[in-house]
């Protein structure tokens, strides 16, 4: 019988998110009578895992120093295979900016890129109001704001220099919110987020009832087949691996812009990944039983063997 090690926690903004996701995953794990134990990413993760000899970890993190590469390269030099992207491509796509820089050639908003300590100059942005500023390392919304003046821009600017030294100015596009899943190379059902208000924000991710989805969107035929392809171009080009969700907004007019790209999406029964498994009639346990099995290394040729 294998022996997973379920990472849950890490010291960012989403550790309370990565909980849950935990939860959801102990739950398939007890169904498919597998054996595991739950651990924090923490100072100790190394010599507490290193202790308990795992088949793989089963990744339920999110976030910086979780989702960026960080504890990739942990579990690489202790040779435990883990699910999820490995540590380049974790790391390219967590970071908002560089990744879209790395995937320029695909239609996606302007933006531009503020670096903490320096000066805070708004005639460097080359758009106009409305436009969103986000945290280049955050997930789950953290940090992020839309605004519409100088004064709003700045404030915000300064709020999200709280949670990273970079920080990105957005041009905001006016449509819908669509996410495809990629999983282990193969595109899933899109889904087109509707949040009820505002922008799909902390709240509306997190909260019962303040988000309505809607499978398949509604976008031309020709949107969709447009959106897919474009997340399979990121899914290759970025060399990820296991499950990715890439995300995009599409115009009145049917026009996709690429917004960004989640290496370990939200695993919760109800999240948007296991969601669109749903649609191919895959069950929940079943997904991350796959998960697990696909589990590996960037560096397969030493993995530990046990």
């Amino acid at each position: 019988m294998k022996k997973i090690a379920v990472i849950e926690g890490g010291h960012g903004s989403e550790a309370v998110i990565s909980k849950k996701t935990s939860v959801s995953f102990q739950k398939a794990l007890d169904e498919l009578k597998f054996s595991y134990k739950v651990f924090q990413a923490d100072e100790k993760l190394p010599e507490n895992i290193l202790s308990y000899k795992p088949d793989a970890a089963l990744l339920a993190v999110h976030g910086q120093l979780c989702e960026d590469g960080v504890l990739q390269g942990v579990l690489e030099y202790l040779k435990i295979p883990y699910t999820g992207s490995g540590v380049l491509a974790s790391s390219l796509s967590f970071n908002k900016y560089h990744c879209k820089s790395y995937l320029r050639g695909l239609p996606m908003p302007k933006d531009y890129l503020f670096i903490q300590g320096s000066e805070i100059n708004l005639k460097n942005v080359s758009f106009t109001y409305p436009w969103f500023v986000k945290a280049a390392r955050e997930g789950s919304s953290v940090g992020c704001s839309k605004v519409t003046s100088d004064s709003e821009a700045v404030a915000a600017i300064n709020n999200a220099f709280k949670f990273d030294s970079q920080v990105i100015a957005e041009q905001f596009i006016d449509g819908v919110e669509v996410t495809v899943t990629v999983a282990w190379g193969e595109v899933f059902p899109a889904i087109e987020i509707e949040p009820l208000k505002g922008f799909y924000d902390f709240e509306s991710k997190y909260t019962a009832g303040k988000t309505k989805y809607h499978m398949p969107p509604r976008i031309s035929p020709e949107a969709l087949l447009e959106a897919e392809a474009y997340s399979l171009q990121v899914y290759e080009k970025l060399n990820l691996r296991s499950v990715a969700r890439v995300d995009f907004m599409v115009t009145k007019e049917n026009k996709i812009y690429f917004l960004e790209v989640n290496t370990l999406p939200g695993n919760t029964e109800n999240s948007l990944v296991p969601m669109a498994a749903k649609k191919m009639g895959i069950t929940y346990p079943e997904f991350i039983k796959k998960i697990i099995d696909k589990a590996e290394l960037d560096y397969a040729d030493k993995r530990r063997t046990t």
